[in-house]
This record gives C-alpha cells, sequence and structure tokens, in this order.
C-alpha cells in the first residue's frame, strides 16, 4: 500500500504544482465537464498526489486536513476507473441509462452517516452524464426501502456506513 502524506501541503498552497487532470490520466470527457461544473478545473496537490496511484489499482492511505480534496483524490480515479474498465464504449440511451450496465462495482465504506451522505452528493454531481448511478445506504432509514432502492436503482457505487453495509450483506440479526 502506498502511503501518502500531505500534511506538510498549507492548505494555501494546495494548487502549488499545477498539473491538469488530463496530466493524471482523467480523459473522461463527460467525468472533465462534471469537475469544470463543480468548479474543480485542477487538481489539488492531495489529487495529485492519490490519482495515479489509483488510476494503477495500488492502495492508498492519506492523511491531511479537512477541505483539502480528499473526497475527489479517491472518486474522481474510481470513477475513470469504471469508465475505462466497464464502459470502454460509454453506450448511453436517452434518459441517461447505460445500455449494457454491470450492476455493483465499488463499495465505499464511511464512518458515519453524515460523512456517507456527503460523499454520495459529491459523487451525483461527479457522475452526471456518465451512465454511472450511486446509492447512500446507512442506518437511520428502514432496512426495507434502503434494500429496495438498491434492487430498484441498481447502482454501480455505494455508500455506505459498517452497520448498514453488514446489514445487506449478511442481513439483519434474527433474519435469514
Amino acid at each position: 500500500m502506498e502511503v501518502i502524506e500531505t500534511a506538510e501541503v498549507p492548505i494555501l498552497a494546495k494548487k502549488a504544482n499545477s498539473m491538469s487532470w488530463d496530466d493524471l490520466g482523467i480523459t473522461s470527457s463527460p467525468l472533465l465537464e462534471n469537475l469544470q461544473y463543480m468548479n474543480c478545473p485542477a487538481p489539488l496537490a492531495v489529487q495529485e498526489k492519490t490519482t495515479p496511484a489509483i488510476l494503477t489499482g495500488n492502495d492508498v492511505l492519506v492523511g491531511t486536513y479537512t477541505g483539502s480534496g480528499k473526497t475527489l483524490s479517491f472518486l474522481v480515479p474510481l470513477v475513470q476507473r469504471l469508465l475505462w474498465d466497464v464502459f470502454d464504449d460509454l453506450d448511453v440511451d436517452d434518459e441517461g441509462n447505460m445500455k449494457n450496465d454491470p450492476g455493483l462495482a465499488v463499495l465505499i465504506v464511511a464512518p458515519g452517516r453524515e460523512l456517507a451522505s456527503q460523499i454520495v452528493s459529491v459523487a451525483r454531481d461527479l457522475l452526471q452524464d456518465t451512465g454511472l448511478k450511486v446509492q447512500l445506504a446507512i442506518g437511520g432509514t428502514t432496512f426495507k426501502r434502503n434494500l429496495e432502492q438498491l434492487r430498484k436503482r441498481k447502482p454501480n457505487i455505494v455508500v455506505g456506513t459498517p452497520g448498514r453495509i453488514a446489514e445487506l450483506v449478511v442481513g439483519k440479526p434474527g433474519e435469514k
């Protein structure tokens, strides 16, 4: 696993290297357009350091300040990999759905409901016009409703909390 420490990078200097997303290997037109729309035209320092490693399939451990860009540092390369690996020939219908949808490909586990919700919010903006879908799976909502949403929406990315993910995988205590 590659450990990336960015704590030495002051928040004000986080655009220091001025690389482009394309320089890092992010080539999907819809993805690049969404990053522009999200006011992220160029990667921040943490994104410059993590993107190449994630694109090549390496594990990454990041520790840095709140607001430094960690969410996009893993979401952008994961989405790009999905678009390369699964959707070489992007085939989206008029409603923005994948014609050859592969189903669930990424599971993101967040320690709490608020962080999971924030990750899903960023992911939804990032996934516009890609044909990919993200779904939230957290406690505090009914298990049955969560399960129905997953079956109905058939997301490619699920973001959830440990307890709800465990319930979805092995079932609720006392149930089969």
